[in-house]
């Protein structure tokens, strides 16, 4: 039985505000581009939203993007086998950008950030976040 999967990302910082996101996992979806003051929620942009509802949330707490980035997405975690491959790839996201923008958000703050892409932006609901937000603040109840 497989116990560890793993997710890895490639980034490159670019001058102007494009975001240019590629998955390794899923070639037959091409290049998925966006501005980074474009970010509500749009199907056209498939498995980008995860990425894109990361973002917007962090931009909700008062981070602001000064520019864009290009990044490459990989892993072998099973899509949709309740193994919280959503919830890897927003926290990835959220290290991403934390790393990225220099932005000092809290583990706990990206995890609220998580929860509420999605539950409110992907109308999602995760055990996982529960459990993440039990481990770092000892809270059990789904944000609203």
């Amino acid at each position: 039985m497989r116990l560890a999967w793993e997710l890895t990302a490639r980034t490159v910082v670019v001058i102007d505000t494009q975001v240019k996101m590629y998955s390794g996992n899923l070639p037959d979806t091409g290049i998925i581009e966006f501005d980074v003051n474009d970010l509500e929620y749009d199907a056209k942009y498939k498995w980008s939203n995860y990425l894109r509802g990361m973002m917007l949330e962090i931009r909700e707490l008062s981070h602001d993007y000064d520019h864009g980035f290009e990044l490459y997405l990989e892993g072998d975690l099973p899509d949709g086998a309740g193994l919280s491959s959503s919830a890897s790839i927003e926290m990835l996201m959220g290290t991403i950008l934390n790393d990225q923008f220099n932005l000092r958000i809290t583990p706990i703050e990206l995890v609220k950030a998580g929860q509420r892409v999605e539950i409110t932006i992907l109308r999602l609901i995760q055990e996982l976040w529960i459990n993440l937000r039990l481990k770092w603040d000892g809270e059990t109840k789904p944000l609203s």
